[in-house]
């Protein structure tokens, strides 16, 4: 898919910590995240620190915005996506690492087409989750009918 790297494990924080709330949604984060980071590359920690600070975000958001949770998801989504990305760029910088010639019209150039597909995925597990929960009988927060 050219530059973009769709993040299942980010659009899974963001649609549980929408539907069940923060805790649900940093338990995913940190058991998730920490998966995900054993089978990387990259620095030990990272991952799982993203994710809680996603899911902390997201809450943040239905907090001050209230409860549409379509949008809501989408924005935390593609908003999640970009403090992923900089806590791992973070992360690199702190370790050491750099990429030679790497800009930040590159990095807006990669990062961006991410949090759009991300944002999008998000809402699609989003809809699912939803529909699966109410099948089966589970309770959503009153506003969400």
């Amino acid at each position: 898919m050219g530059d973009m790297r769709p993040n299942l494990i980010l659009a899974a924080v963001v649609a549980v910590t929408a539907l069940f709330g923060l805790g649900a949604g940093a338990t995913w984060a940190f058991i998730g995240g920490l998966t995900a980071n054993l089978l990387t590359t990259d620095p030990l920690g990272t991952i799982p620190l993203g994710l809680l600070l996603v899911a902390g975000l997201v809450a943040l958001l239905a907090r001050l915005f209230g409860r549409r949770p379509t949008m809501l998801v989408l924005v935390g989504g593609m908003a999640g996506s970009v403090l992923l990305d900089m806590v791992g760029i973070a992360a690199l910088f702190l370790e050491g690492s750099s990429a030679p010639g790497l800009g930040l019209g590159d990095l807006a150039v990669l990062v961006v087409p991410t949090a759009i597909a991300n944002g999008i995925l998000a809402v699609a597990i989003f809809v699912a989750a939803r529909a699966g929960v109410v099948r089966v009988g589970s309770e959503l927060p009153a506003s969400w009918g």
